[in-house]
């Protein structure tokens, strides 16, 4: 089965009905990364087969204003690295 990790950035921006439907097709985890806190740790690449970054009202331009962001963009390059799918929407697609 498919195991795909969904980053979400910001509380109202859900991935609504895609969120439901991939529930029901696969090993679905979810991630608040706005809630995670310095000492918070992103779950393995490896436990993953594919990846959504969810969107943010914040400006990719302004991540390196946000510590979650920045702890974020670390992730993404092992996640880009790995060769894995990943889906960015919106500043999720510009990271």
């Amino acid at each position: 089965m498919k195991r795909v990790l969904i980053i979400q950035n910001d509380p109202p921006e859900t991935l609504g009905q895609y969120e439901k439907y991939l529930r029901k097709k696969t090993d679905l985890t979810l991630i608040h990364a706005y809630k995670m806190r310095s000492e918070d740790k992103f779950p393995p690449v490896e436990q993953f087969t594919h990846f959504i970054i969810g969107p943010t009202p914040i400006s990719a331009n302004d991540a390196l204003k946000h510590d979650f962001l920045i702890k974020e963009w670390s992730y993404l390059q092992e996640i880009i690295k790995s060769g894995k799918p990943c889906l960015g929407i919106c500043c999720g697609g510009q990271m």
